[in-house]
Protein backbone atom coordinates (compact mmCIF):
# COMPACT_ATOMS: atom_id res chain seq x y z
CA UNK A 1 0.00 0.00 0.00
CA UNK A 2 1.29 3.44 -0.82
CA UNK A 3 1.08 6.32 1.59
CA UNK A 4 -1.88 8.60 1.12
CA UNK A 5 -4.19 10.96 2.94
CA UNK A 6 -7.53 9.93 4.42
CA UNK A 7 -10.57 12.08 5.11
CA UNK A 8 -8.49 15.09 3.96
CA UNK A 9 -6.90 15.25 7.39
CA UNK A 10 -4.96 12.11 8.25
CA UNK A 11 -1.93 10.40 6.75
CA UNK A 12 -0.39 6.97 7.29
CA UNK A 13 2.96 6.99 9.10
CA UNK A 14 5.85 5.39 7.26
CA UNK A 15 8.33 2.93 8.72
CA UNK A 16 12.08 2.81 8.09
CA UNK A 17 11.41 0.82 4.93
CA UNK A 18 9.22 3.63 3.56
CA UNK A 19 6.02 1.60 3.83
CA UNK A 20 2.97 2.33 6.03
CA UNK A 21 3.23 0.87 9.53
CA UNK A 22 0.58 -1.82 9.96
CA UNK A 23 -0.39 -2.22 13.62
CA UNK A 24 -2.60 -5.26 13.19
CA UNK A 25 -4.83 -7.09 10.75
CA UNK A 26 -8.22 -8.70 11.33
CA UNK A 27 -10.45 -10.72 9.02
CA UNK A 28 -12.38 -7.52 8.24
CA UNK A 29 -9.57 -5.01 7.71
CA UNK A 30 -6.21 -3.55 8.71
CA UNK A 31 -5.16 -0.86 11.16
CA UNK A 32 -2.20 1.42 10.52
CA UNK A 33 -0.27 3.95 12.52
CA UNK A 34 -0.97 7.44 11.27
CA UNK A 35 -1.01 11.09 12.19
CA UNK A 36 -3.17 14.15 11.85
CA UNK A 37 -1.55 16.25 9.12
CA UNK A 38 -2.12 19.64 10.76
CA UNK A 39 -1.07 18.81 14.33
CA UNK A 40 1.13 15.72 13.98
CA UNK A 41 -0.96 13.94 16.65
CA UNK A 42 -0.55 10.17 16.37
CA UNK A 43 -3.67 8.19 15.49
CA UNK A 44 -4.67 4.70 14.41
CA UNK A 45 -6.31 4.47 10.98
CA UNK A 46 -8.45 1.39 10.38
CA UNK A 47 -9.37 0.52 6.80
CA UNK A 48 -12.21 -1.91 6.08
CA UNK A 49 -13.24 -2.88 2.54
CA UNK A 50 -16.79 -1.63 1.90
CA UNK A 51 -18.81 -1.69 -1.26
CA UNK A 52 -22.49 -1.61 -0.44
CA UNK A 53 -25.02 -0.03 -2.72
CA UNK A 54 -27.69 -0.50 -0.06
CA UNK A 55 -28.61 2.96 1.28
CA UNK A 56 -30.17 1.43 4.43
CA UNK A 57 -26.92 -0.40 5.31
CA UNK A 58 -24.89 2.75 4.72
CA UNK A 59 -27.27 4.84 6.84
CA UNK A 60 -27.09 2.28 9.66
CA UNK A 61 -23.28 2.33 9.67
CA UNK A 62 -23.23 6.13 9.63
CA UNK A 63 -25.65 6.26 12.57
CA UNK A 64 -23.60 3.77 14.58
CA UNK A 65 -20.39 5.64 13.77
CA UNK A 66 -21.89 8.97 14.81
CA UNK A 67 -23.01 7.41 18.06
CA UNK A 68 -19.59 5.83 18.68
CA UNK A 69 -17.93 9.19 18.09
CA UNK A 70 -19.79 10.53 21.14
CA UNK A 71 -18.21 8.02 23.53
CA UNK A 72 -15.73 9.77 25.79
CA UNK A 73 -14.25 7.37 28.31
CA UNK A 74 -10.63 6.83 29.40
CA UNK A 75 -10.84 3.08 28.75
CA UNK A 76 -11.90 3.41 25.10
CA UNK A 77 -9.94 4.88 22.21
CA UNK A 78 -11.69 8.04 21.03
CA UNK A 79 -13.16 7.82 17.52
CA UNK A 80 -11.99 11.08 15.95
CA UNK A 81 -13.30 10.63 12.43
CA UNK A 82 -14.93 8.14 10.12
CA UNK A 83 -16.03 8.03 6.54
CA UNK A 84 -16.00 6.09 3.31
CA UNK A 85 -13.32 6.57 0.65
CA UNK A 86 -12.45 4.60 -2.46
CA UNK A 87 -14.36 1.45 -1.50
CA UNK A 88 -13.37 1.30 2.14
CA UNK A 89 -14.59 2.49 5.51
CA UNK A 90 -12.04 4.66 7.32
CA UNK A 91 -11.98 4.90 11.13
CA UNK A 92 -9.52 7.22 12.89
CA UNK A 93 -9.04 6.59 16.61
CA UNK A 94 -6.59 7.38 19.38
CA UNK A 95 -3.25 5.61 18.99
CA UNK A 96 -2.00 3.61 21.97
CA UNK A 97 1.33 1.86 22.38
CA UNK A 98 0.99 -1.74 23.38
CA UNK A 99 -0.89 -4.84 22.36
CA UNK A 100 -4.51 -5.56 21.63
CA UNK A 101 -6.47 -7.64 24.13
CA UNK A 102 -6.52 -10.44 21.56
CA UNK A 103 -2.71 -10.40 21.28
CA UNK A 104 -2.33 -10.27 25.07
CA UNK A 105 -4.56 -13.33 25.53
CA UNK A 106 -2.82 -15.18 22.68
CA UNK A 107 0.55 -14.62 24.35
CA UNK A 108 -0.42 -15.17 27.98
CA UNK A 109 -3.59 -17.22 27.98
CA UNK A 110 -7.08 -16.31 29.17
CA UNK A 111 -7.58 -13.76 31.91
CA UNK A 112 -8.76 -14.95 35.30
CA UNK A 113 -12.50 -14.55 35.87
CA UNK A 114 -12.03 -11.61 38.26
CA UNK A 115 -10.05 -9.65 35.65
CA UNK A 116 -12.65 -10.44 32.95
CA UNK A 117 -15.40 -9.15 35.22
CA UNK A 118 -13.46 -5.93 35.96
CA UNK A 119 -13.04 -5.32 32.22
CA UNK A 120 -16.74 -6.08 31.61
CA UNK A 121 -17.78 -3.59 34.31
CA UNK A 122 -15.63 -0.90 32.67
CA UNK A 123 -17.17 -1.59 29.25
CA UNK A 124 -20.71 -1.50 30.63
CA UNK A 125 -19.92 1.69 32.55
CA UNK A 126 -18.67 3.45 29.42
CA UNK A 127 -21.63 2.33 27.33
CA UNK A 128 -24.08 3.23 30.11
CA UNK A 129 -22.52 6.68 30.40
CA UNK A 130 -22.75 7.09 26.63
CA UNK A 131 -26.41 6.04 26.70
CA UNK A 132 -27.16 8.63 29.37
CA UNK A 133 -25.36 11.37 27.42
CA UNK A 134 -27.04 10.52 24.13
CA UNK A 135 -30.50 10.03 25.60
CA UNK A 136 -30.65 6.42 24.46
CA UNK A 137 -28.82 3.17 24.39
CA UNK A 138 -26.71 1.40 21.84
Amino acid sequence: MQNRDFLQRYRLSLGRDGRPVELYRTPTGSTYRGHEIETGREVAIELIPWSSSDPAATAKIEALDASAQQIDHPNFPKLHAFGSEEGQLVYVTDYFEGHSAEAWVAGRGPLPLGAVLRVAVQVVSALERHGEQSGGVW
